[in-house]
């Protein structure tokens, strides 16, 4: 590891991740369903979030098909912050 940034929260961490990876007018993809901070941390460095759905199977699993929600939700040039989810 080269390089390495200690925040005070999680939030902080958030923000900070979309102010050095996101352009005004840049779509995000987001897996949702989210922490809501993760939306306004993209509206507030003028970024585009596009969701992408959690589906819950009937054994109360979830399940997630990355490409297919990534296809129908974004444009091209998206960012893609997978580091959010987990």
């Amino acid at each position: 590891m080269d390089r390495l940034t200690v925040t005070t929260g999680g939030m902080q961490a958030i923000l900070l991740s979309c102010q050095l990876l996101l352009d005004p007018g840049d779509n995000i993809v987001i897996v949702s369903p989210i922490w809501p901070n993760i939306t306004s941390a993209t509206r507030l460095v003028r970024g585009e979030p596009k969701y992408v759905a959690l589906d819950r199977k009937p054994d109360g699993r979830w399940t997630l098909d990355l490409p297919k929600g990534v296809r129908r939700s974004r444009r091209p040039y998206a960012r893609d912050l997978r580091q959010f989810a987990g």
